[in-house]
């Protein structure tokens, strides 16, 4: 399976932090990926390097670091993300682990940051934070906006994966409750096995993200989650359909419901391709019992009116952007401006 981890020396007390890299074929990017790690401000940390089966010139350059914070596993095959983070995880020491791909790179305060949030916050089980985007040279493209507050998590992780994934840090004693990251192939081929542990953490602890970036985060054209993309959708539909109806105590939400439902999440743009009018009216229904269960449980009760003005009117928004399509016939869109009114009046109240 892999080669045996790289000691770490006799009677040496444990660091505070074990930063999870792994890398497949990344030579290109992996020294300015592992420099700016070895360059935190925060020093306390070990680094535990996944080499997942590389043919490129990845082993070479991980030999070239002789810094004693760098330990190896070499994979003799390559065997894929989830686990092999799973044998660093179980391989670490740190009271907190960090995250990065092998092709981004951390500011220097970011683990520092990270730190001493997590410190002064000992009922919150992730941090993350913003990143900024660059391309394949290191331009910069944008900031990648996330949600900060736990409560903007907890409903975001209903449809959507809300953390850059390479920004986390992540407390040991959590994943210990809930277990590492899901092995299950459909998963894990499919990119989306941060999605699956988010969700699972968000069932046991608070979630943060900092609102700076702390990362560059590299998008690549050839990437492996690119190629995957059809794929990487389905089972993010997955997961937020699980999400959902745990939340709504549901076993199941029929295909043409779910694929109503879809038109309304925040991530996705506006299309009525697939909603007929008795879709559009069950869709609606579930919104609405989305709404009142997650106020329910989550939102303290003197910002419940708050939070439903802010859902149903982006939600009263979205029927009326998908009315005003050309190509919705005349049955439906009466329908979506019924649901439209029926959605602002249960704002107002």
């Amino acid at each position: 399976m892999g080669s045996a981890l790289m000691a770490a020396p006799e009677n040496e007390k444990p660091p505070r932090v074990s930063v999870l890299l792994p890398v497949y074929n990344d030579a290109r990017y992996l020294r300015a990926s592992i420099d700016s790690i070895l360059a935190q401000t925060f020093s306390d940390f070990e680094l535990i390097v996944v080499d997942d089966g590389s043919v490129d010139e990845t082993p070479h350059i991980i030999s070239k670091y002789l810094d004693r914070r760098v330990r190896v596993i070499r994979n003799e095959c390559n065997l894929g993300l989830a686990p092999s983070l799973n044998r660093a995880i179980a391989a670490s020491r740190g009271e907190y682990l960090g995250r990065q791909d092998a092709d981004d790179i951390s500011l220097p305060q970011r683990f520092a940051r990270q730190v001493r949030f997590l410190d002064s916050h000992p009922l919150v089980g992730v941090v993350g934070s913003r990143a900024v985007a660059i391309d394949e040279e290191g331009g910069r493209l944008h900031l990648m906006e996330t949600s900060c507050s736990d409560i903007e998590i907890k409903w975001d992780l209903l449809f959507f994966c809300p953390f850059v994934h390479s920004s986390v840090m992540i407390r040991r004693s959590v994943l210990k409750q809930i277990g590492s990251y899901t092995e299950d192939p459909e998963i894990f081929r499919a990119f989306v096995e941060d999605y699956d542990l988010w969700s699972r953490i968000n069932q046991v602890a608070l979630s943060a993200n900092l609102p700076e970036p702390l990362l560059q985060y590299r998008y690549r054209r050839a990437s492996a989650s690119a190629r995957a993309k059809a794929e990487n959708e389905r089972q993010l539909d997955r997961i937020s359909r699980r999400n959902i109806c745990r939340l709504l105590g549901r076993s199941e939400i029929a295909p043409e419901i779910w694929s109503a439902l879809k038109g309304f999440f925040p991530d996705r743009k506006p299309d009525n391709a697939d909603m007929g009018v008795q879709q559009l009216r069950t869709a609606v229904e579930i919104l609405i019992a989305l709404e009142n269960a997650f106020c329910s449980k989550y939102v303290s009760e003197y910002r419940q009116s708050a939070h439903r003005l802010w859902q149903h009117s982006r939600w009263t928004r979205r029927c009326l952007v998908l009315a005003a399509n050309k190509k919705t016939d005349a049955s439906l869109r009466q329908a979506l401006i019924f649901a439209a009114i029926k959605l602002f009046i249960l704002a107002c109240r």
